[in-house]
């Protein structure tokens, strides 16, 4: 009987897998599946809309996220930070993650990066000692090591050296410890800067377990940058004058030098131009089924319709840069063996072609296997379920093309999920776009129990994936035009009425489609949580990888900070003869500068 129940189970679940059934989504901006979007920018200050113009949903700029923290903002450049200001203390600082505070008399001011929980770990503590004139490295070494060293005993694990830092333009002292905590089961990560900044000795200590990822150790850098002796620095809504400045050592610049001048001139061969930075308009849109901002002469495609709906935009001139979210991606094999399992009754049944498999059997044995069920994996395998999907249906619907997907980092999202969740986690991957072109991207989704269903002991279930999501582009332009594709991808919101639709067509996953279209908030933060807890090796690496596949080598000019991309074979003929250019000081980049990886290019050097 169990066989038989499952005989006709499946080719109905097989026949929805795959079904592509067009959906007029798109009437209002000129087609069903594929439109170019133009017309009216967004307002980037987020006014009321205008007569006539479509409603839309804006989720706030980073600045509002910060808001809803408590803090007031200050805005640097494209960056919103909060203000962090404390009395007892009376200093100020600047973060750009949401962090609860409290203090402590005698101890400072925590900084807890889980917020609504003060003084757990991870945090950043902070204490000025006002009056006090100490060494800071005699500090470190006779003061407070030994008290780390009696205070934790065996369970010191790593006591680093005292080492000279500059972190925002300070001269500082820094020392790292690594410690157990047997009772907690935990292995902890201390990081302590200290040194004389006006007429205090400030200590600043972050803490992290050995599991969590570095980002308060970025927060700590920035707190040590934007460190000010008094409370009400900041309360002005301006960064304070004064040595050193508030800006860090190797902040982005927001703007290439308007005009080169006389680097134009004299490089032989070789001319020198400005680098123009990236810049993407938006326009607002909306229909019945969903409201976006998107980019101006982007792509919008759609997909299915209800709990299967998807969009997809990309840019027609640059394909690699892309926007997609998609509410379901379904099924996939939870084990090696449920694939084996369906490739035998293929063979058994004599199927041998996806046109001729009436129950599926081929089809499911051609599945990837999502083990792990993680985020993760289900990205490792993307490309080859999707190939499938374009194997058995044609083109009826195009995908984002993400091959040899490499995770680099994973965080935890903290969009809703549904009550079945596997795993639930923003990546940050570098992949091959079809072009060739590598690529970054940040990208999401939750990989949700679908169905259990076992018989002789092999779970013959599957699993789904909700709530696909992610931006992308290529690596050279990915961290300049991340902040407008996060903006259009969180403004993406589901119509009411789309919703009662899907509510009334595909009841049983109700909660499913109402996670995916009105989760956009909660996906958002993680995302850009995400993105300022990189690790900047990775940028650094892929600059790199990209100038050495491309012929380039990266230059900088050590009095004015400016960064130049010049073809491979300039370097080597300047180096020989710096005498006779107008600008002698370029230098090229090694491991001691590569820093200058992490800023965007000033101007280009070509034949």
């Amino acid at each position: 009987m169990k066989t038989r129940f499952r005989l006709l189970w499946l080719p109905v679940v097989l026949m929805l897998l795959f079904s592509c059934t067009a959906c007029s989504v798109l009437e209002d901006l000129g087609g069903y599946r594929e439109s170019v979007v133009t017309g009216r920018p967004a307002d980037p200050t987020g006014g009321q809309t205008e007569p006539g113009e479509p409603d839309v949903i804006r989720e706030p700029d980073s600045g509002d996220f910060l808001r809803r923290f408590g803090y007031d903002v200050l805005w640097i450049g494209q960056d919103a930070y909060g203000i962090v200001s404390c009395k007892e203390d009376d200093f100020s600082t600047l973060v750009s993650f949401p962090m609860s505070q409290l203090w402590e008399e005698g101890d400072g001011l925590y900084l807890g990066m889980r917020t609504g929980d003060p003084g757990v770990i991870p945090y950043v503590l902070v204490s000025r000692n006002q009056g006090v004139s100490l060494d800071a490295e005699e500090y470190l070494n006779t003061r407070f090591l030994p008290e780390m060293r009696k205070d934790y005993g065996q369970d010191l694990i790593r006591a680093g050296k005292a080492k000279a830092v500059t972190i925002g333009g300070r001269q500082l002292w820094q020392m790292e410890f690594e410690y157990e905590l047997p009772d907690k089961g935990v292995t902890i990560i201390m990081r302590r800067i200290c040194g004389t900044i006006g007429d205090s000795f400030v200590i600043f200590t972050a803490k992290k377990t050995e599991e969590d990822n570095d980002a308060v150790f970025t927060s700590l850098e920035e707190i040590v940058t934007y460190y000010q002796n008094g409370a009400d620095a900041y309360s002005g809504g301006t960064v304070p004058p004064g040595e050193p400045t508030a800006l860090p050592a190797d902040a982005i610049p927001t703007a290439a030098p308007a005009d080169p001048g006389p680097k134009a001139a004299g490089y032989g061969e070789y001319t020198v131009k400005p680098a123009e930075r990236l810049t993407l308009n938006t326009v607002k849109v909306s229909n019945d089924v969903f409201s976006m901002e998107v980019p101006e002469n982007w792509i919008v495609m759609t997909h299915k319709q209800f709990s299967d709906f998807g969009v997809y935009l990309y840019d027609p001139e640059v394909p690699e840069r892309k926007i997609f979210f998609y509410c379901k991606m379904e099924y996939f094999n939870k084990s090696q063996a449920e694939k084996d399992y369906y490739a035998r009754l293929a063979s058994m049944a004599g199927i041998t072609s996806f046109a001729a498999d009436p129950y599926g059997y081929l089809t499911q044995a051609n599945v990837p296997v999502l083990n792990p069920a993680t985020t993760a994996c289900f990205y490792e395998n993307y490309q080859a379920f999707i190939s499938l999907i374009y194997q058995i249906n044609g083109y009826a619907y195009i995908y984002p093309d993400l091959n040899q997907v490499r995770v680099l980092e994973r965080y935890a999202s903290s969009a809703p999920v549904t009550p079945t969740c596997m795993d639930n986690s923003i990546l940050r991957i570098t992949f091959t776009a079809d072009s060739g072109t590598a690529c970054q991207g940040l990208v999401g989704g939750e990989v949700s129990n679908k169905m259990t269903y076992i018989e002789n002991g092999l779970d013959l279930g599957f699993y789904c994936v909700y709530d696909m999501m992610g931006i992308t582009a290529p690596d050279g332009e990915f961290s300049e035009l991340e902040p407008v594709l996060l903006r259009c991808l969180a403004s993406f919101d589901l119509t009411d009425s789309y919703v009662r639709q899907t509510q009334q067509n595909t009841a049983n996953e109700t909660d499913a489609i109402l996670a995916a279209g009105r989760s956009m908030q909660a996906a958002y933060d993680s995302y850009n949580a995400a993105w300022s807890s990189r690790q900047t090796s990775y940028d650094i690496l892929s600059q790199k990888n990209s100038d050495a596949t491309l012929g380039y080598d990266r230059l900088y000019d050590p009095d004015t900070n400016e960064v130049y991309r010049a073809e491979s074979g300039f370097y080597e003929q300047y180096d020989l003869h710096r005498g006779e250019y107008p600008n002698p000081n370029l230098k090229i980049l090694d491991p001691s500068t590569e820093g200058y990886y992490l800023r965007p290019v000033d101007y280009y050097i070509s034949k």
